[in-house]
């Protein structure tokens, strides 16, 4: 099968995101939610919140209760949630994870091959834990990258896209603050892709 130059650029962003990038970002996102857990097992109790103690937000960001503890079945005539029912108690930092996220993304048990780059993007996004220059470089990768390459118009994938890509996948690499060898790794993997992919 013969690819355009253009669909050849897409595969290979394809891969840098998920081969590349994901089982590092889903590694550093697993550690350091499980750290934020923590923190508020120790300073909320969210390991035994009632539906009067629980945490609405945290840090202006609503949290989605409806994406654990079978919370989504409990829905009143209307179609709108019935928060009454809902059991509020935060069990593991995994499911810290999906209050963050819409709840077609929280469809997965640990972070492993069934957390995708979208959740893994968004909650690096949104969960305070991480400092505000992450966030922003989450943002990028997903709105300038992972979000071009799921809803594929070739004709977008031209050599300066696929150079910005690359770019933005770099930025994020250098903002997470990963030990030296790893960042080094790392951003050598996704150069090699760059180049000779």
């Amino acid at each position: 099968m013969n690819l355009s130059e253009y669909e050849k650029r897409w595969v290979v962003t394809g891969v840098a995101l998920n081969k590349v990038l994901l089982p590092d970002l889903r590694s550093f996102v697993n550690q350091e939610v499980q750290k934020e857990y923590t923190n508020l097992v120790s300073s909320h109790s969210i390991h035994v919140q009632t539906t009067g103690s629980s945490l609405g937000k945290w840090l202006k960001v609503r949290l989605k209760y409806e994406n654990i503890n079978c919370n989504e079945n409990y829905k009143l005539a209307n179609g709108k949630y019935d928060y009454s029912k809902f059991d509020f108690k935060v069990g593991n930092h995994v499911d810290l994870a999906k209050l963050y996220l819409l709840p077609f993304m929280a469809k997965f048990n640990s972070f492993d091959e069934h957390c995708d780059l979208s959740a893994v993007l968004n909650l690096l996004g949104s969960v305070r834990v991480f400092p505000t220059a992450i966030q922003a470089a989450a943002k990028n990768v997903r709105d300038q990258v992972r979000n071009y390459w799921a809803h594929c118009n070739f004709t977008e994938w031209d050599a300066a896209k696929f150079q910005r890509s690359f770019k933005n996948m770099d930025n994020l690499i250098r903002k997470l603050g990963l030990a030296s060898n790893d960042e080094t790794k790392l951003l050598n993997e996704l150069h090699d892709w760059n180049t000779k992919g």
